[in-house]
């Protein structure tokens, strides 16, 4: 995707081993809660200026409460990633934990 195909999103040209849907993290800014990802690149109205998120996210484990209940924030601050999404793919799956250990990210999956 090049920056032309992307005019929703002009922050986010290069997007790789996002997260998948259903992973449970924690953030820099809220270091005491989870949030659980529900949504991958989102566009949210900061004060009428449109601000691209690589992941949405709703506190763990409530939910979805309503409107105001979603955080948004890019791959750099997630700080502990607890449990992963659905995956189908062994190899991506592989390179999601690789990755994240190698940026400094607590894993704490088990199994």
């Amino acid at each position: 995707m090049n920056k032309e195909e992307n005019n929703n999103f002009p922050e986010i040209v290069i997007i790789k081993r996002l997260l998948p849907i259903g992973t449970v993290v924690k953030i820099k800014d809220d270091k005491n809660k989870k949030f659980m990802i529900v949504s991958n690149i989102m566009n949210y109205d900061d004060n009428g200026k449109p601000v691209a998120y690589e992941y949405m996210a709703c506190l763990y484990p409530f939910g979805y409460v309503d409107e105001k209940s979603f955080w948004f924030f890019n791959e750099e601050n997630i700080t502990d990633i607890y449990q992963l999404g659905y995956l189908d793919d062994k190899e991506y799956l592989k390179k999601i934990i690789t990755q994240s250990v190698a940026s400094g990210k607590r894993v704490h999956i088990e199994g």
